[in-house]
């Protein structure tokens, strides 16, 4: 465990594992070309920037021009205002996402300088392997999820009536769509594939704002739980030494290396921690945000998914697919974070069976002060103190399932309003009901009123 390796074994443990200058680099290229860090030159910083931002506050723009049309100039109509708000809460928080990310570059460039060059132990060269490749099938699978989705959402409204109409009765074709509700100054139907490419590269450049996240964060995670798990495993091979049945000599010094080595692996631990914590104080902020976004997200697709069966099944359709997905994202960025935690825990257990009790006693207070700091591990946070993990996805999950259903009741009352427009009796009550409680027997002999006229 104490064998120095050579800088040939370190060359070619850099080789194999591809992780320390040839990961950084590709990881520092793609961070560069999604966000134009300062390293870029000005002319390429500044201009990059301005088609970004030009772009997101363009897809704003008309979002909100769209809305402000269905709300005040037509009738209300609550899922096209629904699907309106889905859209645009998309678009600004991953704007914001990316606002944050620009200007706490300088924490990025201080975190990629102070990654962890170790890889000088024996033993460490095939933990952090297994780690890596366990890395690239993770970060394989993100985007495996993320690639189809996005591209999927944006074409499938155009591709799939293109498919199906030759094969379905004329009164059941589907009509082709956008995956977006835009208002534009510009024939819609003439210039539909002109929409649709921007449409596609809004979409393009949101999955590499969110790509190039996700490898930055994924990354930096699995590199310092490897690590972690690595000073676990030392920890369990000094359970396996047997000092007992050795002589004094022998036992004298093997007690000094064990000493020695408990020394090291507490002060790697304590890199690992202020590692981590330079990565929290970057990530912490974007995952408040990003679990803002997601939260309000969550309540609005669930809420029209049900909403939306009565009257447009694929819109229903669509806020369905949108509120599995946004369930499958929380749980991808808690996934990450809840791996940090289980190496961190697995350090205590690891020293609690490694035998401290033959110890000497300088020795045994070491071992207690890890299991005392291994207690409390270190992880991810949502803002300040909310800790990132999957009992944070199970909470919210439950809370954003309460939330919907009072959405969808809202949303009820208001396709009730809606669609009742030779009613005067229940159009007041339904202006009196958004600032009363509402009585259901009341709506109930509104709606039978309301039958009985037609």
């Amino acid at each position: 465990m104490a064998t120095q390796t050579t800088q040939a074994e370190l060359a070619e443990l850099s080789r194999q594992l591809d992780f320390e200058e040839n990961q950084f680099y590709w990881l520092k290229k793609f961070l560069k070309f999604v966000f134009l860090c300062p390293v870029q030159p000005i002319v390429i910083k500044k201009s990059g920037r301005f088609i970004m931002h030009a772009s997101f506050l363009f897809s704003i723009t008309i979002t909100c021009a769209r809305a402000y049309k269905e709300f005040f100039i037509n009738e209300i109509y609550p899922s096209m205002l629904a699907e309106l708000a889905f859209q645009l809460i998309a678009v600004v928080g991953v704007w914001c996402v990316h606002l944050q990310t620009i200007y706490s570059e300088n924490l990025n460039v201080r975190v990629r300088d102070d990654r962890l060059a170790w890889h000088q132990r024996s033993g460490e060269k095939n933990t952090m392997k297994v780690v890596c490749e366990r890395r690239s099938r993770l970060i394989l699978i993100h985007f495996g999820f993320l690639l189809p989705s996005l591209l999927g959402y944006a074409l499938v409204p155009m591709v799939l009536p293109n498919v199906l109409n030759p094969y379905l009765p004329e009164n059941m074709t589907l009509k082709r769509s956008l995956c977006a509700h835009v208002e534009l100054f510009v024939d819609q139907n003439k210039y539909f594939y002109h929409i649709l490419i921007f449409l596609i590269h809004m979409a393009i450049l949101i999955m590499l704002i969110v790509s190039a996240l996700d490898l930055a964060y994924t990354s930096c995670i699995t590199y310092v739980m490897g690590k972690i798990i690595w000073i676990g495993d030392v920890f369990e091979k000094l359970g396996e030494i047997n000092v007992s049945d050795q002589s004094p000599s022998s036992k004298r010094k093997m007690n000094v290396y064990v000493h020695r080595t408990v020394i090291g692996l507490i002060k790697r631990h304590q890199i690992c921690l202020d590692f981590s914590q330079k990565l929290n104080d970057i990530c912490s902020p974007k995952f408040f945000i990003s679990i803002i976004v997601l939260l309000n997200l969550l309540s609005l697709s669930g809420s029209m998914a049900v909403v939306e069966i009565s009257y447009d099944a694929s819109s229903a359709a669509k806020m369905a697919v949108a509120f599995v997905m946004i369930l499958i994202l929380v749980l991808v960025i808690c996934y990450p974070s809840q791996l940090l935690i289980d190496a961190s825990n697995d350090i205590y257990f690891k020293c609690y069976t490694s035998k401290l009790y033959e110890y000497p006693a300088r020795t045994r207070r070491l071992l207690i002060l890890m299991m005392t700091r291994a207690a409390e591990p270190c992880c991810m946070t949502i803002g300040p103190s909310v800790p990132l993990h999957f009992e944070t996805a199970s909470s919210v999950s439950l809370d954003r399932h309460k939330h919907s259903f009072f959405l969808t009741s809202f949303l009820n009352v208001e396709c009730i309003y809606s669609s009742t427009r030779l009613c005067p009796t229940l159009q007041r009550w339904c202006h009196f009901a958004h600032s009363k409680p509402i009585d259901f027997s009341h709506l109930c002999m509104l709606c039978n009123e309301k039958i009985v006229q037609v």
